[in-house]
């Protein structure tokens, strides 16, 4: 069975690649471009001439590939048919969305309506281990001790029992970690909690934490500033529904 490298070397193989004419390349510009961005992210005018000139070569056969399948082995495939309008509808909203035009004015106008607010962080340290018996063991260790001294076993504990490997390196700092970015698991019943509160919570797959909060930001009222760029994509989004419904409903939006 051919495997899917040597299908594509196959393909290579039978694409005669010849360099494009100077006219077709001034023509075919933008798609150049667009084919080198896609296929290998990365600008097509800023290769050298070899590299362009294997490009070039390269676009033209699959274009005249792609073209020749269109035309007839996949003419009436129902794959092609639903996938070419998903890419489109995608292609077409990122376009959209990067040119839509959002002033200041807008955005202060949306900032006054929706009243955007900066969720709850915290400031956590972990330690890991594989069952919730010896998460208990370590909660009930520490729970003998207060502040200082609860920190500093705490640390110790981390840096020698915790299977988390990345944060055992700093005796279990997580660091700042915003609400919405928890586990969903964690989200619940953390908002009870309050600065130096320890907890234990069961991880599905990975075991049981045993979790210590050092700080905690409140939630509070963002300012426009901090605000400005989740009210830009949002303001964004807004008029990329209401394009969506003129396309979808012309008649209504007359």
């Amino acid at each position: 069975m051919a495997t899917a490298r040597t299908l594509s070397l196959i393909v290579a193989s039978a694409l005669c690649f010849t360099a494009l004419s100077a006219e077709e390349i001034k023509s075919n510009e933008a798609q150049l471009s667009s084919y080198t961005a896609q296929k290998y992210r990365v600008d097509f005018k800023s290769q050298n001439d070899k590299a362009k000139s294997d490009i070039e070569a390269e676009y033209k056969q699959s274009m005249s590939l792609g073209d020749a399948l269109l035309k007839g082995a996949m003419k009436d495939d129902t794959d092609l048919h639903v996938a070419t309008r998903l890419v489109a509808i995608d292609i077409w909203a990122k376009k959209f969305m990067q040119s839509a035009q959002v002033s200041d004015a807008q955005l202060q106008e949306l900032y006054t309506q929706v009243k955007p607010k900066k969720v709850p962080a915290y400031r956590l340290r972990n330690i890991l281990y594989k069952t919730e018996a010896e998460a208990d063991k370590s909660i009930k260790l520490l729970s003998t001790l207060k502040d200082a001294k609860q920190l500093v076993k705490f640390k110790a504990l981390a840096k020698t029992e915790s299977k988390d490997t990345a944060s055992s390196k700093n005796e279990g700092e997580i660091g700042w970690v915003e609400l919405n970015k928890l586990d969903p698991s964690l989200q619940a019943s953390i908002k009870e909690k309050k600065k130096g509160d320890l907890f234990k919570a069961n991880m599905d797959k990975i075991g049981s934490q045993v979790i210590l909060i050092e700080e905690i930001k409140p939630e509070k009222e963002a300012t426009f500033e901090e605000a400005k760029g989740t009210l830009d994509s949002f303001a964004r989004q807004q008029l990329l529904s209401q394009e969506i419904q003129k396309i979808l409903k012309p008649n209504e939006a007359k």
